[in-house]
């Protein structure tokens, strides 16, 4: 059996188990109340005609006739097609509102983060180059060069640095007392 029709058993067995209560509320209803009973009867005959029409229209149902149903399955009929009917309304209208809800709160947060992202860029001058490669290729030629520079002056304190350790050897060497060999 396709995967399409498990699916459709499954939710269709929890919608009417979630219109169960819906529906036993308005069989009482109707049993109290007649203008609403006639009303129920004549929905539950139109749905049953207008759901054998279509499984004889597909043919999977052979008579020709279409016999109205009793009253009370014409009852029973019309109140679970009313209990899923408001059943899959509230879930849809559920639906809708949350969707708003965080299409709203998206929209506040857009509205929030456009300016903190503008003062940021204001902020940090390195996060206007990032949207201009020529730009940034400029400024990273620029900090290459820099570096470069310090990387010279490096060499040239580290040579005079070795110059200074030597003089200063030398200048121990000679100040330091030369010892005579004693006899």
């Amino acid at each position: 059996m396709p995967l399409h029709l498990y699916l459709r058993y499954i939710v269709t067995a929890a919608l009417t188990t979630l219109s169960k209560p819906i529906v036993a509320r308005l069989t009482t209803e109707a049993e109290i109340q007649p203008r609403f009973r006639n009303l129920l009867i004549n929905m539950g005959q139109a749905n049953y005609w207008i759901s054998s029409t279509v499984r004889r229209s597909h043919g999977l149902a052979m008579d020709s006739n279409i016999p109205p149903l009793t009253d009370e399955k014409a009852v029973q009929s019309a109140a679970s097609l009313m209990g899923v009917t408001s059943v899959v309304g509230v879930g849809g209208a559920t639906l809708l509102y949350v969707m708003n809800k965080s299409d709203r709160r998206e929209v506040k947060f857009e509205e929030y983060c456009i300016p903190e992202r503008e003062k940021m860029r204001q902020e940090q001058p390195l996060a206007k180059l990032s949207y201009e490669p020529k730009l940034l290729n400029q400024e990273l030629k620029h900090v290459n060069q820099q570096l470069a520079k310090q990387s010279d002056k490096r060499k040239l304190v580290h040579q005079e640095v070795k110059e200074l350790k030597r003089g200063i050897e030398e200048l121990v060497v000679l100040l330091s007392p030369k010892q005579t060999p004693e006899a």
